[in-house]
């Protein structure tokens, strides 16, 4: 187990129903608190707080979006890396990319918690990415 592992993970998604789901299944899966939040406003009210080492938002929620959440996060916490996951078709370009250098990738709803684990897993410790060199939506691991 990675050692920053042990740091938590929080999870940002207006869906309350899968934020329960997850928040009872993945600290067993992952190895490490979960803390989830349905308003991003109150995610970023505790982040120092918590000392978190990764978060998941959603794209589309009240308050902020997920990509002005993620920027928040990012002035908050400039180490930390980040996924978002949207039901929408989110069209990221280079300069997302530039403002946003903890996101390591987009996934597309729904996303299965065993899915999303192994996305956690795979770009918990791993460098930040270079922004693509065009215009892209990814999705996927």
């Amino acid at each position: 187990m990675n050692a920053a592992r042990v740091k938590p993970l929080v999870i940002v998604d207006d869906e309350t129903p899968y934020l329960e789901m997850l928040e009872q299944i993945l600290p067993e899966a992952l190895g490490c608190p979960v803390y989830t939040f349905s308003h991003p406003l109150d995610a970023l009210a505790r982040l120092r707080e918590l000392d978190v080492g990764f978060v998941v938002s959603d794209y589309d929620m009240p308050q902020l979006n997920g990509l002005d959440f993620l920027q928040r996060v990012h002035e908050i916490l400039p180490a930390v890396p980040c996924v978002m996951v949207t039901g929408h078709h989110v069209q990221l370009k280079r300069e997302h990319y530039a403002r946003l250098p903890g996101l390591r990738v987009v996934l597309r709803k729904p996303v299965e918690w065993r899915d999303l684990a192994a996305v956690v897993r795979k770009y918990w410790s791993e460098p930040a990415l270079p922004p693509p060199p065009t215009s892209a939506f990814y999705c996927g691991a």
